[in-house]
């Protein structure tokens, strides 16, 4: 399988619910006072990093 993967990514796409809290924790600009409130999101992610 190593061989067969040779230039290309693993992308991971997750749909859900996130607190606001939790999105500003990850870098999303968010007033503090939206931190309870939940969002639905769409989440990827490319290795170690959150495009």
């Amino acid at each position: 399988m190593g061989s067969d993967l040779k230039n290309r990514y693993r992308v991971y796409e997750r749909w859900g619910y996130l607190t606001g809290a939790e999105l500003r924790g990850s870098g999303a600009e968010l007033p503090e006072e939206d931190d309870d409130k939940v969002f639905s999101a769409n989440v990827w992610l490319l290795g170690d990093t959150l495009p």
